[in-house]
């Protein structure tokens, strides 16, 4: 699963906003090998997936140093390994966003993992049995009747999987479009819209019904950032040595990355001119300026983020 996540960049089928969306949305995948030397199929690779690393996330988090069987890896990597599998092959039938947990809940989750496996992995449906009562493939059903979900549900699910890699689209509108389409969000749609116009009919939407975070305003309208969905994606933690991510989304928590942000920050500035709309803004509450620093003072700069920055991050081309 690492290797497979370390190869999508350089995929086109993941790239493309359309044929990546099917593969979300699918709760079957079959594979079909055309024009090689041995042509075949292969049947339910996704459904497949997801069981077989449901299992052995079960059975190592159940069994930790007494497990019999060696999967490379500690009992404390077995969430963040799961969650790659889950990126990867998104289903929002067997699990929901973790995202709808507080950060102190998703904490206890893992500590207690033991005693609340269900919790811990974010499974929809789990048969409740006592240790030794069932066979483990048996316990935990990931086709669940689970019936419609939330648009902060169906927000989570897309934007996490979108995460996965950056989309491309012939018309810039089909950039948000896709994932839109996902969460059943209606507005006027337009092919020849730009990226930014898109965007912004979406947004309109989203903010009647909960709030979205505004990270940078790089439009002639408020509100609209054309950084949007590196803020709607997940975010490792820079200052984390095990480069885990930050709890929640972004731009539904408010909290994103220092160092990506500054990054973002040091973009060029570009203005794209869309039509104006009535966007209220709001001061996060309890932020505050802690300290400045000039960036022509690279000592000083580095000084404020040496907070913010631990490992490779420090001495790196990133702290550089």
């Amino acid at each position: 699963m690492d290797e497979m996540a370390r190869g999508l960049p350089s995929w086109a089928y993941w790239r493309r906003a359309w044929t990546f969306q099917e593969w979300a949305l699918a709760p079957h995948i079959s594979l079909g090998l055309d024009g090689a030397y041995f042509a075949g199929n292969v049947i339910g690779i996704k459904n497949t997936i997801l069981q077989a690393a449901t299992l052995i996330a079960a059975y190592k988090l159940l069994q930790h140093q007494y497990s019999v069987i060696d999967f490379g890896y500690s009992r404390g990597e077995v969430v963040p390994r799961f969650n790659t599998v889950k990126r990867l092959f998104p289903d929002k039938r067997a699990f929901y966003p973790p995202d709808l947990m507080t950060e102190e809940e998703a904490n206890i989750a893992i500590v207690t993992a033991t005693f609340n496996i269900s919790q811990a992995l974010c499974l929809r449906s789990a048969v409740p049995t006592p240790l030794g009562g069932m066979p483990l493939k048996q316990m935990f059903d990931l086709t669940p009747d689970v019936g419609p979900s939330t648009l902060l549900e169906k927000l989570c699910f897309a934007w996490h999987a979108l995460g996965v890699s950056k989309r491309e689209a012939r018309f810039e509108a089909d950039l948000v479009s896709s994932w839109a389409s996902m969460c059943n969000i209606k507005y006027a749609y337009n092919p020849n819209d730009s990226f930014a116009a898109a965007l912004q009919k979406v947004l309109s939407v989203l903010r009647r019904q909960t709030t979205i975070y505004a990270f940078h305003i790089s439009t002639s309208a408020l509100g609209v950032d054309s950084a949007f969905l590196e803020y709607a994606s997940p975010h490792r933690q820079c200052n984390a040595t095990n480069a885990s991510f930050l709890h929640g989304l972004p731009v539904l928590t408010g909290r994103a990355d220092t160092l990506t942000y500054f990054r973002h920050c040091m973009q060029p500035a570009t203005t794209v001119e869309v039509a104006p709309a009535a966007v209220k803004y709001r001061r996060v509450v309890g932020a505050q300026l802690l300290a400045s620093a000039s960036l022509a003072d690279s000592t000083a700069a580095l000084s404020a983020f040496s907070v913010a920055l631990v490992g490779h991050n420090q001495d790196g081309p990133s702290g550089a």
